[in-house]
């Protein structure tokens, strides 16, 4: 939670109401899952797609700035935190992720990687022992960890990707990728999207997510928080 959420509220959705204002833009909102959204782009269903690494597109522009960088984190047993040493404490468990996301790129070769349809269903199987570990990012982990009132253990110290908009490969999606990159980074060096993704996020996960270097009014991207 905190970047898409039903109600249409969230760090992505904000950032593109303040890049697309009205009345010269309308904005229409559909939430789909990520492998059905990638389609819908690359087949002219969708004019923007919001969360995509810098490498997932077949057909497409990606915006020239990240959006934000992503807070990619771990949820387990507190008997298997207690021996967490980030991504090598992966080897050879069984971890599971949310369909579309293709995390097994960056995970030993040695666990055994699935994708299923929710973290609910992720979470009632690490309960019952059929999980080890589920990655996903944090806002969303912490959201379902306190509805679900369940005692495990979130860790980090995971490796984190750039995240960026994405637009349809034609001439509208050229125009309102030209429109984005000059706004956003307007709105970027006057301190908007830090705003923005503060209150989306809260300080602590904004601070992990936000991918540039502000001062005197200008923002550049950090190319040591950009690795992977």
């Amino acid at each position: 939670m905190g970047y898409t959420d039903p109600d249409f509220s969230g760090f992505y959705f904000d950032v593109l109401r303040a890049v697309y204002t009205k009345p010269e833009y309308e904005l229409d909102f559909k939430i789909v899952s990520f492998p059905a959204s990638l389609k819908m782009l690359e087949g002219g269903g969708a004019d923007i797609v919001l969360g995509v690494y810098n490498n997932e597109l077949r057909k497409g522009y990606f915006s020239d700035l990240p959006v934000e960088r992503e807070v990619l984190a771990a949820v387990m047993t507190p008997e298997r935190a207690a021996s967490w040493k980030g991504t090598e404490s992966l080897k050879n468990l069984r971890v599971g992720s949310i369909e579309g996301y293709a995390f097994e790129g960056r995970l030993p070769v040695s666990a055994h990687y699935r994708e299923f349809e929710s973290i609910d269903l992720m979470l009632r199987m690490l309960q019952v022992g059929r999980l080890d570990v589920i990655l996903d990012y944090r806002p969303d982990l912490v959201h379902y960890m306190e509805k679900l009132d369940l005692p495990f253990v979130i860790k980090g110290d995971l490796p984190q990707s750039a995240i960026y908009f994405a637009f349809r490969e034609d001439a509208r999606g050229i125009a309102l990728k030209k429109h984005f990159d000059r706004r956003f980074k307007e709105l970027l060096d006057k301190g908007k999207v830090w705003e923005l993704l503060l209150n989306a996020l809260g300080e602590e996960d904004a601070e992990e997510a936000f991918p540039f270097v502000c001062s005197n009014g200008k923002c550049l991207s950090n190319p040591t928080l950009l690795q992977h």
